[in-house]
């Protein structure tokens, strides 16, 4: 065999590996098997007893974690602690209807990624506002217990929205679950 094939092979074999890698990385690394936690709440397999804490990320502009350290390096905006706090969340998330809603050319706001703690793992949900000229929505992107990589999340969409933005946007909680704005 000459030179040249055996480089082709070797150049060849080397560029399946890179593309299982990645393949690997972006779409099976950090999925888990089982139901998204919203199907878990439709279920009735979560509640506000089961729930310790909800953390409320801020996500960096232009960044998108796919790894557990990637996740736990994002600054908290806030964390839930207060059982009616965190019912209210569940109460609007069991809401969340499947599926995406498509607009015209929509602006993203208000976006968050939520750790919901639970007493056998946690859960990670990328919460945002989609908006156009017509119509906004709030999108929820739910992964299955312990899963970080968003690419194995299941999308939903609330249309009533106002009262979980105003859950997630306090500053700062303390550990008895009290709200308290930061200068």
């Amino acid at each position: 065999m000459s030179l040249r094939k055996v480089t082709i092979i070797v150049l060849l074999a080397w560029a399946a590996v890179l593309v299982a890698w990645a393949f690997h990385e972006t779409f099976i690394s950090g999925t888990t098997d089982g139901p998204d936690f919203v199907q878990i709440l439709k279920s009735g397999g979560a509640s506000a007893g089961s729930i310790s804490s909800f953390e409320v990320v801020e996500p960096e502009v232009g960044y998108a974690p796919f790894k557990a350290s990637e996740y736990d390096s994002l600054a908290r905006r806030a964390k839930i602690t207060d059982a009616a706090s965190i019912s209210g969340l569940l109460d609007h998330l069991k809401n969340a209807q499947s599926g995406r809603i498509h607009l015209n050319h929509p602006g993203t706001f208000d976006r968050v990624f939520l750790k919901v703690n639970g007493q056998d793992g946690f859960f990670w949900l990328d919460l945002y506002v989609l908006k156009d000229d017509q119509r906004s929505v709030f999108m929820v992107k739910a992964n299955t217990c312990n899963a970080v990589n968003p690419n194995g999340a299941s999308e939903y969409y609330l249309d009533n929205y106002s009262e979980v933005l105003s859950l997630l946007k306090h500053d700062k909680a303390t550990a008895s679950g009290h709200t308290e704005k930061e200068d």
